[in-house]
């Protein structure tokens, strides 16, 4: 998984939202979709040792422009060291008239890859030519799989509807080793027949209805959870134990081997480290700073396994098999049990509710960690940042299988600490005679929400940081008399960070009939609004973390500023918010908690929720202050004097 960009992470910081609302939310429906999938057939014939043969087949109709571009060029992916793969027939068909791709049309080459110690994988093209709308793509290959990951090990993922209307579709599978199969059908469109016939174990899958099971007008952080889905899984293990030890006896063998010199002096750089926190993060900044990360899940001649730590440090780079090898093998040196771990990686991610042990469940490794005194550390040493004392979004509250010969285990790393992770805003506002607003602040990052910003200066230059920014804060490219000042942002190692800024902005205050008015957009309140009572997909709405923002409006009154205050509690978040008339003027005082990430279709359609969508939408979407300037000087008291006496 790639790294967020700097733009991207202060986005995530500051609660930003790129996705108007829908209204409409629903399945897709025929005229939705891309392309219709008139046949597709695959058969598979798998032998005792989980070699396998499979010929696909399927033709396909172009429905609209869309479909033409995602369509019209076909690739086929495949392992050189493990996989053979033959075009049998490539051809586009139009009004009845067949075109077959030309063989100049079909190349195959290598992907990039590094120089050493990985596998080449190979891209097949295909583009067919003439391609409209209303025409026919038909393609048929053949693909052999020579050598397996694990010994006698077979696995496959089926999936129907998606992507495209599927007209119909069928897959005939038989094998010689014995499989377990799960089946996921919730809009009943498939016939699934298991049997066995001689020394083949058969399983037949044919499409009762046609089906397109993508959603339409739901924003992109909406998903469709792993059970609305239709699928047919299969896997030659149905326990995770046993799947983990299958998978470990590689690992282990690397962890066990002596350190080569470049993780020796890793171990002894954090052998006097006393404290298991700052100890681990020395070893994972360490590596990160000496063996460049190459996110990938490339198999050693179809092994999902690491390469020998000799390996690793020659070659100056790895991928996350290597590197979790090489942090396990130092930890375990100083003492620490280590052990790999594989995972889903992915910060938006819902886990499916049931599953059979196989490799479609997991394209991650990591470490678990267990120290002298119990405690457990959940280590990913690919990222760039080391946060030891917490947990990187993309791995937290997910099942991952713990690698070990010995005590295998399935298990749930925890999810973020909305307490650990903490965003912290103090800002103060002025508005100026010549109607400038002018505004100052301190930002505090706590936790998980540091670790973006963490070694930011060993990528970019501070005036980019610097920019991007203000630009977040402020809503614009350049405001006037900019200033920020930064910390130290060239350690691998989360900290704490406090970013201190100030900025004028000319125009940014709201004609009114009535007096100038402050407006402010609370972006984290929008994937809540960003929901309908007709949707069907699961809605995102951020990491659990907790905001603290505090707001001073300097020197104006603001009648009735304390209808702005409001309070709740909720499963999915919480939040508060004070507005009251001080000395110095107005202030704001604001706590957010998101609890949850995940708020399901259900969730979304309960009395509970809906009353705080529109709680959300009344107080938090958009609200502004109609403020009149404090007079500067408090106004003489009147002095009584008296009639003199007489004429």
């Amino acid at each position: 998984m790639r790294k967020l960009s700097l733009c991207s992470l202060i986005l995530c910081l500051a609660f930003s939202s790129l996705f108007l609302s829908s209204a409409h939310a629903r399945w897709a429906k025929y005229e939705d979709a891309p392309a219709e999938i008139e046949f597709s057939t695959s058969d598979i014939v798998v032998d005792k040792e989980g070699k396998s043969e499979e010929v696909v087949e399927k033709q396909i109709k172009i429905l609209n422009e869309t479909g033409r571009n995602l369509f019209g060029v076909e690739r086929v992916h495949f392992n050189e060291n493990i996989e053979q793969v033959e075009i049998l027939e490539a051809k586009t068909i139009v009004d009845g008239q067949e075109h077959i791709v030309p063989k100049e049309m079909i190349e195959t080459k290598p992907l990039a890859s590094e120089v050493r110690g990985f596998d080449q994988l190979f891209q097949i093209l295909i583009s067919y030519p003439h391609v409209g709308v209303g025409t026919k793509l038909y393609l048929k290959y053949k693909v052999k799989t020579l050598k397996q990951p694990l010994p006698n090990y077979f696995a496959l993922k089926y999936s129907y509807g998606q992507g495209a209307y599927w007209k119909k579709a069928s897959l005939k599978l038989k094998s010689e080793l014995p499989f377990h199969m799960l089946v996921n059908d919730p809009h009943e469109q498939l016939e699934v027949k298991e049997y066995k016939e001689g020394k083949y174990y058969k399983l037949d899958i044919t499409s009762k209805k046609p089906a397109y099971n993508d959603l339409a007008n739901e924003p992109a952080t909406h998903q469709i959870p792993n059970h609305l889905k239709t699928w047919v899984s299969l896997s030659t293990f149905d326990r995770f134990e046993d799947f983990s030890k299958a998978l470990a006896k590689d690992y282990e063998e690397a962890i066990n081997q002596d350190l080569p010199p470049l993780q020796e002096s890793i171990r002894q750089a954090a052998a006097d480290i006393s404290n298991p926190v700052d100890q681990i993060n020395k070893v994972t900044s360490l590596l990160s700073e000496k063996i460049r990360y190459m996110g990938d899940w490339r198999t050693i001649e179809g092994k999902f396994a690491p390469r020998s730590l000799k390996a690793v440090a020659e070659s100056g780079v790895g991928d996350c098999k290597d590197f979790s090898a090489s942090t396990a093998a130092i930890l375990k040196s100083l003492g620490y049990k280590a052990q790999a771990v594989v995972v889903m990686r992915g910060t938006s991610y819902i886990p499916p509710k049931k599953s059979l042990p196989s490799f479609f469940m997991f394209n991650h490794a990591i470490v678990k960690v267990t120290a002298k005194d119990g405690k457990i550390f959940w280590i990913d040493p690919t990222n760039f940042a080391s946060m030891a004392d917490g947990i990187f979004p993309d791995i937290s509250e997910r099942p991952v299988l713990v690698l070990d010969t010995k005590e295998p285990s399935y298990e749930t790393t925890p999810p973020i600490n909305d307490q650990h992770s903490k965003m912290v805003i103090k800002a103060t506002m002025e508005v100026t005679d010549r109607d400038i607003l002018k505004t100052e602040g301190e930002l505090k990052l706590i936790g998980e929400t540091a670790q973006e910003f963490t070694g930011a200066a060993l990528s970019h230059s501070l005036q980019l940081i610097e920019e991007a920014v203000i630009q977040i804060l402020s809503g614009e490219a350049s405001p006037l008399k900019k200033k920020v000042t930064l910390p130290p942002l060239d350690s691998r190692i989360v900290k704490d960070l406090v970013v201190t800024y100030a900025y004028d902005q000319e125009n940014n205050l709201l004609l009114t009939n009535t007096g100038s008015g402050i407006l402010f957009n609370f972006s984290w309140a929008n994937d809540f609004i960003n929901t309908s009572t007709t949707q069907e997909g699961t809605t995102f709405v951020g990491l659990p973390m907790t905001l603290q923002r505090t707001t001073t409006i300097k020197n104006v009154d603001a009648e009735q500023a304390k209808a702005l205050a409001y309070t709740f509690k909720t499963p999915w978040v919480e939040a508060k918010r004070e507005c009251c008339l001080s000395d110095d003027g107005v202030k704001m005082v604001e706590k957010i908690t998101i609890l949850k990430s995940f708020i399901t279709a259900q969730e979304v359609k309960s009395k509970e929720f809906q009353e705080l969508r529109q709680t959300i939408k009344k107080f938090c979407s958009k609200i502004a202050l109609i403020v009149s300037k404090l007079p500067t000087e408090k106004p003489k008291e009147s002095v009584n004097v008296p009639l003199a006496k007489g004429g």
